[in-house]
């Protein structure tokens, strides 16, 4: 047999293995007629990429050049990546319509080394090091042709998995996950997943529906992340963050505006416990929901006026119907906005039947060359977890400035302001932030630090004021270097920071502390990043935790000093 029959016959079980068909032995003249059909298909393959070839024959030709064409090898292969993923030709077709299969996701590890993080009190066991990891693998199928009619469809269907916890092999950590307090951020509060594959994501996505241009539908387990993911983001510095929901886009190219309209189903209603029924042992004298479902929808709006330039400006309407009741409820299976074990003090379950509007406004090059400004505004209102009306005010303002002198490493001074209004009274709730990203690789399209509230995860994102200067420079094209300085103080005093098993915890003091962010980024391949950092936080204040047991002129108090918080990690993502 030939080499080329050889190699067609190989080529013939990859591809009728890939399709799912039947690949047991065959007669002879079936094997033929199959390697024959198969030369066939090959050729019209060939044929049909002829001009894929062309075209990189081209780029490469104008780099060789030098004019007007890529200037260097990664211009050549984003171009050459750009065509390929662009659908013209297309990577694998088949009699059911599918053009494009793409196969994607990431693997990440982190060593995090971490002191008194947990709650500044010396209470917990939350020294010593930790292994994190997390992997993603998507699949994403485009189907761009109706039955027998030569018209685009552009139908994508997308489905990802994850795995995502920390190394502990053989220890369970969820020991303390039904202990009230639990959420202060310990080892304990947070689950072992590793051993578990979840689904992330998967939904199908419509374009164009009826012949409409820029009309798109999406539905299904979907990432909502919208803007500078301030109230609504994807959370993917750490395992991400996810709905149910439906979501319909509508370009006009006329105004340069993307109108998006979403639904989401965040919690099912429970129903297997009669409300006001007391659950008993841990939570004796704790209620359940009443059966009530947290589901939130909005309107998302991004436009830049062309009379505004360099001007652009998002603006939104979110409303959230969280299961609240009274104050003597406690729901046992709510929608929180953030990992408690990231969020370490603030509230972190979503309370209530709010309204959030809210607009963001940015510019690049403002001014001046090389100056980015961004305010991003928002405003709370309807009834919070206690059933009382809410009136609560959010903002957060962003300065970045590359000097001409620093070009050469370009190097950029930042700072940055945010402030989330806190409650009016202890059982009032105050902003509360949605689903937030805290800290990204790119928090504020790219500028900025590389968190709002610092690196190492305490400080709150709600009832705070938070304060943030920073500088970063690039010694080498694949590395960055920054420092950051933040200080966060309360908006509102006498309230919880969080709860313990005993009762609640407040500060003596409304200053809550300074934190240092020294920090590296190493690109060492375009799927490869390392992310070096190390965290100091120090307190300003000390706590006041209840003591049910205590007599006399403590009142149900005691004083509990706080410590010196540290956290450094080292952390590697590769993507593919």
């Amino acid at each position: 047999m030939s080499r080329k029959r050889m190699a067609l016959l190989v080529a013939a079980f990859a591809a009728c293995a890939f399709m799912g068909t039947d690949c047991r032995a065959q007669s002879g003249g079936d094997v033929n007629r199959r390697l024959s059909t198969l030369e066939k298909q090959v050729a019209t393959l060939l044929s049909e990429n002829a001009g894929l070839r062309a075209k990189v024959d081209e780029l490469e030709t104008s780099r060789d050049e030098g004019s007007g064409g890529m200037q260097d090898d990664s211009e050549l292969n984003q171009a050459i990546r750009e065509v390929m993923s662009s659908g013209e030709f297309g990577y694998i077709s088949n009699p059911r319509g599918v053009s494009a299969v793409t196969i994607d996701g990431e693997t990440r590890t982190r060593l995090d080394f971490r002191s008194n993080t947990g709650d500044l009190r010396d209470d917990i066991d939350d020294d010593g090091l930790r292994l994190d990891f997390r992997f993603n693998l998507g699949f994403k199928f485009v189907l761009d042709k109706k039955q027998n009619v030569d018209l685009p469809a552009k139908v994508t269907t997308y489905f990802e998995i994850q795995a995502a916890g920390r190394g502990s092999n053989n220890t369970a950590e969820d020991i303390a996950a039904g202990i009230a307090g639990a959420g202060s951020g310990a080892f304990e509060a947070r689950s072992n997943e590793l051993d578990q594959i979840r689904l992330y994501q998967a939904w199908i996505q419509l374009e164009d529906i009826l012949g409409t241009e820029g009309l798109s539908l999406k539905f299904g387990r979907q990432e909502l992340a919208y803007g500078s993911q301030l109230l609504l983001g994807s959370n993917s510095f750490f395992t991400g963050t996810v709905h149910d929901a439906v979501r319909m886009d509508f370009y006009l190219e006329s105004l340069s505006a993307n109108i998006s309209f979403f639904y989401a189903k965040e919690a099912a209603s429970d129903g297997q416990v009669t409300p006001g029924l007391a659950v008993g042992g841990l939570f004796t004298g704790r209620f359940r929901a009443s059966g009530d479902e947290d589901e939130m929808l909005g309107i998302y709006t991004e436009f830049a006026p062309e009379g505004l330039d360099p001007i652009q400006i998002d603006a939104y309407w979110i409303y959230f119907n969280a299961r609240s009741a009274g104050a003597s409820v406690a729901p046992d299976n709510v929608t929180t906005s953030a990992d408690p074990g990231i969020d370490s003090f603030g509230r972190a379950v979503i309370g209530g039947r709010t309204h959030t509007v809210g607009l963001w406004v940015r510019g690049e090059d403002v001014f001046t060359d090389g100056l980015f400004l961004s305010v991003e505004s928002a405003y709370q209102f309807g009834k919070d977890e206690a059933d009382q009306d809410l009136s609560a005010f959010l903002v957060e303002a962003a300065i970045e400035y590359r000097p001409s002198f620093l070009e050469s490493v370009n190097g950029a001074f930042y700072a940055g302001y945010y402030f989330a209004e806190g409650p009016d009274g202890n059982e009032s709730q105050g902003f509360t932030t949605l689903f937030n990203s805290r800290h990204d690789n790119v928090p504020i399209r790219g500028h900025g630090s590389y968190s709002r509230f610092g690196n190492i995860d305490f400080i709150p994102s709600q009832n705070v004021h938070v304060f943030q200067i920073g500088f970063k420079f690039e010694p080498d094209p694949d590395w960055v270097v920054g420092i950051t300085y933040l200080y966060a103080a309360l908006d509102e005093g006498k309230v919880p920071l969080t709860f313990v098993p005993n009762g609640a915890l407040y500060a003596d003091d409304r200053g809550l502390g300074h934190e240092i962010d020294l920090y590296a980024r190493y690109q060492m391949t375009q799927q490869t990043v390392f992310f070096f950092n190390v965290s100091v936080f120090i307190p300003t204040f000390d706590f006041f935790e209840e003591d049910p047991f205590a007599a006399g002129a403590a009142l149900g108090f005691k004083k509990v000093n706080s410590d010196l918080a540290v956290g450094v990690f080292a952390q590697i993502r590769v993507t593919f």
